[in-house]
C-alpha cells in the first residue's frame, strides 16, 4: 500500500542518491615510492602511518640502505625504501591487519581508486640484511567506506631459486573504484613459512577523491 510515509521515505532515498552522484570530486593521482625524505622516517624500519593521503596500517617503512651490507632478497622498485609487513613486523603488530585506507583522523579523502603496485616477498628480515626471495600470493581485498567488499584479487610472486630478484607488476580490475580500504593477505601454501615471510610493497598507483581540492 502506497502510502504518505512511503512516499516520504521514497521521496527521501531519492535526494540522497541525487546529492551523492551530483557531488563534485576533486582527485589527484599519486605514486607512493616512499622515499619523500620529509614523510619518511629514514630509519631501518618504522610504522609509515599516514603518507601521500593513505593511512597504511600495519606497514613499517623499510630502508634498504640503512644496514651496513645490506643486500635485500627482493628489491626495491625504486630505492632505497618500500612498505613491508609480516607477521613478526612491529608496525603490524602493533595496527593490525596491513592496509591502505583513507579512514582516519583528519583525512580529506573521501574514496579511492587502486591501480597497481610492486611487490614480492622474502624469508627473513625484512631490511634486507639477511633474506631471500620467497614464493608467495598476495590477496588484495577492496572494501568501500562502510566496509563493504567491493573487490578481491590474488597475485602470485614466484621466487627463482635466487638470492636477490626484482618486484613485480600487480594491476588491479576495474573494481578497485570508490575504495575506503584495501586489505593485504600473503599466504605461502606453507604454515611454517606464512610466519616467516615479509611481503615487500612500492610503487603504488592510486587515485584520491575529496569533496574539497587536495593539495599534492
Amino acid at each position: 500500500m502506497y502510502t504518505p510515509l512511503t512516499a516520504a521515505l521514497a521521496l527521501a532515498s531519492t535526494v540522497s542518491a541525487t546529492a551523492i552522484s551530483s557531488t563534485k570530486w576533486y582527485s589527484l593521482r599519486q605514486v607512493a615510492r616512499f622515499d619523500n625524505d620529509i614523510s619518511v622516517p629514514l630509519t631501518g624500519a618504522a610504522p609509515i602511518n599516514e603518507y601521500l593521503d593513505i593511512f597504511w596500517n600495519g606497514m613499517s617503512l623499510v630502508n634498504t640502505v640503512s644496514v651496513a651490507g645490506a643486500n635485500p632478497g627482493v628489491a626495491p622498485n625504486s630505492p632505497p625504501n618500500y612498505a613491508a609487513y609480516s607477521v613478526g613486523d612491529a608496525a603490524t603488530v602493533l595496527q593490525g591487519q596491513p592496509a591502505m585506507t583513507v579512514n582516519y583522523q583528519d583525512s580529506t579523502v573521501d574514496h579511492f581508486v587502486l591501480r597497481s603496485f610492486y611487490f614480492g616477498c622474502a624469508a627473513g628480515l625484512q631490511n634486507g640484511a639477511v633474506s631471500f626471495p620467497l614464493t608467495c600470493t598476495v590477496t588484495a581485498t577492496g572494501k568501500d567506506r562502510k566496509g563493504k567488499q567491493v573487490a578481491r584479487q590474488s597475485f602470485k610472486f614466484k621466487s627463482n631459486g635466487g638470492l636477490r630478484q626484482n618486484q613485480i607488476k600487480a594491476t588491479l580490475s576495474s573494481s578497485f573504484v570508490n575504495l575506503g580500504s584495501v586489505e593485504f593477505k600473503t599466504t605461502t601454501g606453507n604454515a611454517a613459512a606464512d610466519a616467516l615471510v615479509a611481503t615487500v610493497i612500492d610503487t603504488v598507483d592510486y587515485i584520491v577523491y575529496g569533496a574539497r581540492p587536495i593539495s599534492n
